[in-house]
């Protein structure tokens, strides 16, 4: 019994890697399934009645099994692109992303903010570029980490800070863009 229950559990983690790798559920539904399989689980451990009910157990189990399996690929998939990304620093690079804020024109430049698989990038481009806010763009530029620098002050503005509240990891100075797909309708995209 312990050995079906056991290669049970085993399958049910590898069932729960397997259905991530074909479907994009999101880190808290992932989570979600996880605290209500401990719950569950803890509850029946503290109240098991005089008969418990071993099948109860094993669903539980399952549950738990699979979004364990679910979280694992979801770290192990975030770890790639972390890696990939930062193998790509200094390079110049040619990214594909959707403009997910309104285009923030300034003096000289015009910042877009693209969302680019589950990653943010500040990218710089010029000032009279026709963009807007859900398109679809391609730009060209060298990827850069974003960097502390000096202020008028003298004090040190921890710029990766500022943009990591914002979502944005890294950034583009000097892009060349190119509009692939105008947006069509508002889109509500964060």
């Amino acid at each position: 019994m312990q050995t079906k229950v056991f290669y049970t559990i085993m399958l049910a983690f590898a069932g729960g890697i397997l259905l991530r790798s074909f479907f994009i559920i999101s880190v808290p539904i992932t989570l979600l399934g996880l605290v209500i399989g401990g719950g569950l689980l803890a509850l029946w451990l503290r109240v098991r009645p005089v008969r418990s009910a071993p099948k109860l157990l094993i669903i539980l189990l399952v549950l738990l099994a699979v979004s364990i399996g679910m979280l694992r690929f979801a770290v192990a998939e975030q770890a790639l692109l972390d890696t990939v990304w930062h193998e790509a620093e200094g390079e110049t690079v040619t990214l594909t992303g959707l403009v997910v804020r309104e285009p923030e024109v300034r003096a000289k430049n015009m910042l877009v903010t693209l969302r680019v698989d589950d990653t943010r990038v500040l990218v710089s481009v010029d000032r009279n570029t026709l963009i807007a806010y859900g398109d679809v763009v391609s730009v060209t530029g060298k990827l850069k980490a974003p960097e502390p620098f000096a202020t008028d002050l003298g004090r040190e503005f921890d710029y990766a800070g500022y943009l990591a509240a914002r979502g944005v990891t890294h950034t583009i100075s000097f892009a060349t863009l190119e509009v692939i797909e105008q947006a069509t309708t508002c889109l509500l995209y964060t």
